[in-house]
């Protein structure tokens, strides 16, 4: 897209300017993509109706803004926004998947430490202590005793577990659960409520920010905007928002009462309508949201990571102990 932008840019044709792309594209669905796109211009259809065919490549935020960029004539330089734009949703989406990285390695690795000590290291003890003519500590039983459990019913164990994770899954594409529960819970949480909607806040303040930009009428540019996400919450408050702002109400009155916005959204947005600048406010928003909901990440995987280190030396450091406790016991026993 930002080469696409750059050949407008420098008024290159449109078709001409399509060509150039396909040549130099190595995707072989997209190319075919952006073949079917040339013929359609070439046959005298626009572009953003161009792209509305190919729904799954060419998203509905950038139909808009072409739909608008054409009868106002800065294809260009709307282009030129979007692709700003892009960049800054997906650093977004790269910022929660690094954030969620390092705790996630952390709980993998403790489940594989778990499982090699129940099923390798406690039963290898387990040997040796049945040859030992001395009665284990309770702590070291205690520990053989769910080593045995876990051993002899692995595979039922295993089986339990993989039901109750396809169970999860369909709970979670249910849409009962999903509106009534799971999206409620993602906006209410303690802790993690915030930083689920400071994202959300953030990614919607851009789309609406590059939406505006490019002229596309409001109560249009919240309907966009509202696919960003699919919590239903969301969506059905923005739907509800934008009933009223086409019956002439404004945007901040009636987002006082909604879970999904603060009051900092609020006096920025009342701001935004006053100057009559809402595109700036709105990046300015972004902007803000981003910043807390990076400092939110930070201070919770901040606090995760050693909580989970020292889970992980807890963990082990019971079992070691446990399962050298019998051996001090038998060399006191022998008086060595």
């Amino acid at each position: 897209m930002r080469v696409f932008s750059l050949l407008l840019s420098a008024n290159v044709l449109l078709n001409d300017a399509l060509r150039i792309i396909i040549t130099q594209g190595k995707n072989r669905k997209l190319t075919n993509v952006l073949k079917a796109l040339q013929k359609d211009v070439a046959k005298g259809d626009s572009l953003s109706g161009a792209m509305a065919k190919h729904t799954k490549v060419f998203p509905e935020i950038l139909v808009a803004n072409v739909r608008v960029a054409e009868e106002t004539g800065k294809l260009a330089e709307v282009l030129v926004d979007f692709t700003e734009y892009q960049e800054k949703f997906f650093e977004l989406k790269r910022r929660i998947i690094q954030a969620l990285r390092y705790p996630a390695i952390i709980l993998i690795i403790t489940f594989l430490v778990l499982v090699f000590m129940l099923f390798f290291l406690i039963p290898s003890f387990g040997s040796v202590f049945a040859n030992m003519n001395t009665e284990m500590p309770e702590l070291t039983r205690f520990l053989m005793d769910i080593s045995r459990f876990f051993t002899d019913n692995g595979f039922y164990l295993s089986l339990v577990f993989i039901i109750l994770i396809f169970v999860f899954l369909q709970l979670g594409k249910s849409k009962f659960i999903r509106e009534n529960y799971i999206d409620i819970y993602l906006l209410k949480a303690p802790v993690l409520g915030d930083v689920f909607r400071y994202n959300l806040i953030s990614r919607f303040a851009l789309s609406m920010s590059t939406l505006l930009k490019g002229k596309v009428q409001i109560n249009d540019a919240v309907i966009i905007s509202g696919e960003i996400s699919k919590n239903s919450v969301f969506k059905r408050e923005l739907k509800l928002l934008n009933k009223k702002i086409i019956k002439g109400e404004s945007f901040s009155k009636n987002i006082k009462n909604t879970i999904i916005f603060d009051q900092t959204f609020l006096q920025l947005v009342s701001a935004g309508e006053e100057s009559a600048e809402l595109d700036n406010v709105f990046n300015i928003i972004s902007e803000y949201y981003t910043k807390e909901f990076d400092y939110r990440i930070e201070t919770l995987t901040g606090l995760l990571e050693p909580i989970l280190m020292i889970v992980i030396g807890l963990i082990v450091s019971v079992v070691l102990v446990a399962m050298y406790m019998p051996m001090f016991e038998l060399v006191n026993f022998m008086g060595v």
